[in-house]
């Protein structure tokens, strides 16, 4: 088991589309980055150590338009590749 401390979170830029199709409603991004910093200290050791991790995403989503609405539906399945 570890305990964290100093968590900071950043992310490189933001998504951009790479194709929208309005008749299947569904969307999709080029890939972005998430980096995580943080001390960890492992629950058998006094030492606190400096840790991080990179994670890249894409999205991949549907969305409706009804009238002047644009409905897009965020689940848990964005696709990620992590590196440490």
């Amino acid at each position: 088991d570890y305990s964290y401390s100093d968590v900071k979170r950043s992310v490189n830029g933001y998504p951009k589309l790479t194709s929208i199709d309005p008749e299947s409603g569904s969307f999709s991004t080029e890939g972005f980055e998430e980096t995580v910093e943080f001390r960890r200290q492992a629950s058998n050791e006094d030492e606190w150590h400096d840790g991080n991790s990179v994670s890249r995403f894409y999205i991949n989503r549907s969305f409706k338009i009804k009238g002047n609405d644009v409905n897009i539906k965020f689940e848990n399945n964005t696709y990620q590749e992590q590196y440490y």
